[in-house]
């Protein structure tokens, strides 16, 4: 069964007020090159410009990042391009769940480029904040930089069952 023949079995519903004009081929290609027009002007780099004005800072992009943990650590590893040493990064904690990765990174230079058409990668100075699945000590960690991964070792706050029941 075509389209219009379902149409007709469902008395045109929803299109029982359009004539047999608005379904002509003229008529639909109209409909696709607007289509095509719309979607041209409304692309992504529209709606990142956009964002940009509003001062929306969670379209900038994020370091992928992966959380592991064992009995007495929690190791946050962060994928860092153009960060050149471990001294470019600082985490500040916000509480015991909750830390802010700062980091310097330096924009790649290739070759006798001189033009940055597009790019994806933070520039200069990039923040990222970051929820932690446990409470962590926020004086005792240590931090390691290989290979482009940032890696924080961050110790577990021990718990006590009188934590879950506030006496």
């Amino acid at each position: 069964m075509n389209p219009f023949e379902l149409l007709k079995h469902f008395n045109n519903f929803p299109f029982q007020k359009m004539t047999s004009d608005h379904f002509s081929p003229e008529y639909m290609d109209d409909v696709k090159k607007m289509m095509k027009q719309y979607q041209s002007f409304f692309d992504s780099d529209f709606f990142e410009t956009m964002n940009q004005y509003q001062g929306n800072k969670d379209r900038q992009p994020h370091f992928p990042i992966e959380i592991l943990e064992n009995e007495n650590f929690l190791y946050l590893n962060i994928v860092t391009p153009g960060l050149k040493d471990l001294r470019n990064s600082k985490l500040v904690f916000k509480n015991d769940r909750e830390v802010l990765l700062k980091a310097k990174v330096t924009p790649r230079k290739t070759g006798e480029a001189l033009t940055l058409i597009k790019s994806e990668l933070p520039r200069e100075v990039y923040e990222r904040k970051i929820h932690l699945p446990k409470p962590v000590e926020e004086t005792t960690y240590s931090s390691n930089y290989d290979d482009g991964v940032l890696t924080y070792v961050l110790k577990k706050k021990k718990t006590h069952a009188s934590d879950f029941f506030g006496f």
